[in-house]
């Protein structure tokens, strides 16, 4: 089997009751050929000291900047990396062991593909994933709508994907999903169903993260939906919308909702925020 070469991306900013175990997560992988670029975006904590034991490790690279967002912390790492496919973690989350074994194993069999989205387990609740079938995705947008396949602890990408596009330095809440949602328009997805990736948040987490954000640095206050290709593109940009209406409301935040609809009219909120919450009860069921 061809054994490709993965530069492991971590972006790191304040996790240092999260960073060794992320860390320890990529170093005991099983499968050995793969990099790892830890760029620190001015933690303020103890992530930095946390890192001290690491430092003689000959495949880890970290790279001190100032704080600028995750963006373009992923850019760097992107821009640095020295192997051909790029594997994300973020740095609070975890892979199990076989992680990149999988990941080889998955662009050997499909060649096509230049991006290999991996299942995950998660601690948010109703994202248990009931698309099992690992092969070519064909309609990334109609799966979708029901449950997002990989997150950013959970996709390789071959670097060439990245040559005309970055993630947008201007969103600090959802510049993952945005950007996964340009280059599934213009790349070939293979999919895995195994969970080997490990997603450690929790929805009052989320909550409280877009709550200290501001609306217009939310990819949801940006969607357009007149540029979309397809049905299923623009019903998936309906699913965005509405669930960060949902979060606005559970977190108190009318504000929010008046931007939101000011930017996208109040039949397009409202239609979109009814949709998640028909989807909800319609998995609960």
């Amino acid at each position: 089997m061809n054994k490709n070469k993965f530069s492991v991306i971590i972006p790191l900013y304040n996790k240092e009751h999260y960073i060794i175990s992320t860390l320890e997560s990529v170093l005991n992988q099983t499968y050995n050929f793969f990099e790892i670029i830890i760029i620190n975006d001015g933690s303020t904590d103890k992530s930095l000291e946390m890192l001290q034991p690491f430092t003689r490790e000959e495949r880890l690279r970290i790279i001190n900047k100032r704080n600028s967002g995750v963006s373009a912390s992923r850019n760097l790492g992107i821009e640095i990396a020295q192997y051909e496919w790029i594997a994300f973690l973020d740095g609070d989350d975890l892979w199990d062991k076989d992680y990149l074994l999988e990941a080889n194993r998955m662009i050997v069999t499909y060649p096509e593909a230049t991006i290999i989205g991996m299942n995950y387990d998660c601690t948010i609740p109703f994202v248990n994933k009931a698309y099992k079938t690992e092969g070519y995705i064909e309609n990334y947008f109609k799966i979708n709508l029901q449950e997002y396949l990989f997150n950013s602890s959970s996709v390789i990408i071959k670097k060439g994907s990245f040559v005309n596009e970055k993630f947008r330095t201007d969103l600090s809440i959802g510049e993952d999903i945005e950007m996964w949602h340009r280059l599934a328009k213009n790349n070939i997805i293979a999919y895995c169903p195994t969970i080997f990736s490990f997603y450690r948040k929790n929805i009052s987490n989320e909550i409280s993260r877009q709550r200290k954000s501001r609306m217009n640095t939310n990819w949801s206050f940006h969607l357009d939906f007149s540029s979309t290709s397809s049905k299923d593109e623009k019903k998936y940009l309906y699913k965005i919308l509405g669930a960060t209406c949902i979060i606005s409301i559970r977190s108190g935040s009318c504000y929010d909702i008046i931007l939101l609809i000011r930017k996208h009219g109040l039949s397009r909120v409202f239609f979109s925020a009814m949709q998640v919450i028909k989807q909800k009860l319609n998995r609960r069921n």
